[in-house]
This record gives C-alpha cells, sequence and structure tokens, in this order.
C-alpha cells in the first residue's frame, strides 16, 4: 500500500465477512505460487457478527519483495450451500494505489430446478 513505502516491511490484510457456517480457510500466494518460509501470516479465528462470522488475515512482505513487482493474492476457502467449495481470490501489487473492495455473502441462493 502506499502509505508504507517508507517502512521496511508491509503488511497487507485480507477481511472476510458475512460467512456462514463458521469454518473458513485463508491463505496466501505471491506470484499464483504458495507461501515459501520467507513469509509471515497470521489469521483470526472467526468473530460472530449476528447469525454471520468475519475474520481477516495478515501477510508481512519485506518492502523490497512488495517492491520488486510481486503479485500477493489472498485466497479464502468456505464451504457454502449444497457443500459445494467457494472460493475468492483478491490479488494487490505495488502499482495499485488503492485496492478494491470485494463484498461477498457467502449464503448464495440455490438455483431454481
Amino acid at each position: 500500500p502506499p502509505e508504507h513505502k517508507q517502512e521496511e516491511h508491509v503488511t497487507l490484510t485480507c477481511f472476510v465477512k458475512d460467512f456462514y457456517p463458521k469454518e473458513v480457510f485463508v491463505s496466501w500466494l505471491v506470484d499464483d505460487e504458495p507461501l515459501n518460509a520467507e513469509y509471515s501470516y497470521s489469521t483470526s479465528q472467526p468473530i460472530k457478527n449476528g447469525q454471520n462470522f468475519s475474520a481477516y488475515s495478515q501477510l508481512t512482505v519485506d518492502y523490497s519483495k512488495w517492491k520488486s513487482g510481486a503479485v500477493f493474492s489472498c485466497v479464502v476457502y468456505h464451504e457454502g450451500i449444497d457443500d459445494k467449495m467457494r472460493i475468492l481470490t483478491r490479488s494487490i501489487d505495488d502499482n495499485m494505489e488503492k485496492a478494491g473492495v470485494i463484498n461477498l455473502s457467502m449464503n448464495t441462493p440455490s438455483c431454481k430446478d
């Protein structure tokens, strides 16, 4: 993010909201590959918000890697309606002036027969 240009590290945050049931898995990719040991991230336990849940995950990246043009992706896995896996990926890199926001409701209606 632009506001961190003078820091040694950049922290990226992925906020997942309005999902049900409680179980959710968040992971991160760099240039479409799983993270290796040079990265660290943590994901909160799901937080109850009414009948739904939210969670967030934070990835810490060295500023030099951030500036290298690498693309970081937050990947959210959630079991939704009809036991089908729902996956959402959002990517960000150093060239983005402002990260976009995606609102996702995990309670999507099923198709009519």
